[in-house]
């Protein structure tokens, strides 16, 4: 009779960390959160960036992936003003820094110097189009490779700014 309560006990306890380990790899595999927006408004952008957008901001993208275990992966193109490109640029790396208690320094290089492609999608997703910094013809590139701090490419031909956050 004890050896039935033990090998009861035990197939009790198996069973147990098999259900937690499925309930794990399920929010690993399903814990994925995206979000994708195309050419909206800066009133319904203003909900899906963290950082505030200048009066003149149009033509906004947004791809956003938060990942199971809260991995951020953030693509936002948005076109501004001439004279809005440098207020623009501060207000994200202000608003940045105020958020993360931090002063991150970021850097002034040429467009091509920090360039990289278009968002690892989803299966199911269809391709991202409107992410094209290597189309930048005169502009810049201002960032830092660090986590949750943003990279920016600026196409000052259009007033266009291809913005990426990752942690």
């Amino acid at each position: 009779m004890r050896v039935l309560k033990k090998i009861l006990l035990a197939a009790i306890l198996f069973v147990g960390v098999f259900l937690i380990c499925l309930m794990v790899l399920f929010f690993f595999v399903f814990g994925d959160h995206v979000e994708r927006k195309e050419s909206i408004a800066r009133s319904e952008a203003t909900n899906f960036v963290n950082f505030p957008l200048v009066n003149s901001a149009t033509n906004i993208f947004i791809y956003t992936d938060v990942g199971g275990l809260q991995s951020l992966d953030a693509y936002t193109r948005l076109t501004v003003a001439e004279q809005d490109l440098t207020n623009q640029i501060n207000l994200i790396i202000a608003t940045d820094n105020a958020r993360s208690n931090s002063s991150v320094q970021y850097e002034r290089k040429n467009a091509d110097s920090e360039m990289i492609g278009p968002p690892l999608l989803h299966r199911w997703n269809k391709p991202i189009s409107w992410w094209a910094p290597e189309k930048i013809t005169n502009g810049f590139y201002i960032g830092k490779k660090e986590s949750y701090a943003y990279e920016i490419w600026v196409d000052e031909n259009s007033g266009t700014l291809f913005i990426h956050q990752n942690d």
